[in-house]
């Protein structure tokens, strides 16, 4: 493995080197192993969090409607059909709610 470019980078059998910007940015940041680590669990959390109230929102928004949608937007149990579609749309309705506020 060389540096180059401020990229850490790995040399493919013709010489030439391939960069790995993520890889690279991570070793230049100056981050410990601890404080990384404490980080990207805190940051975990918030995205489950997020993704977890975006998905009870958008279920309970569906749920709420489907008895006004017509029969083949109402989702039968145990079947792949378009009420699943409007419900994962719903979901992710919420979920681009729920990063708009933070």
């Amino acid at each position: 493995m060389l540096i180059q470019n401020g990229y850490n980078c790995l040399e493919a059998g013709d010489g030439a080197a391939a960069p790995r910007p993520e890889i690279g940015i991570l070793f230049m940041s100056g981050y410990s192993d601890d404080s990384l680590a404490r980080d990207m669990e805190q940051l975990m959390k918030q995205r489950f969090w997020r993704s977890l109230i975006a998905v009870l929102a958008g279920n309970a928004i569906y749920f709420s409607v489907e008895h006004l949608l017509p029969p083949r937007g109402q989702h039968q149990p145990f079947h792949i059909d378009w009420g699943l579609v409007i419900d994962f749309w719903m979901c992710l309705v919420c979920y681009g709610i729920v990063r708009l506020v933070r």
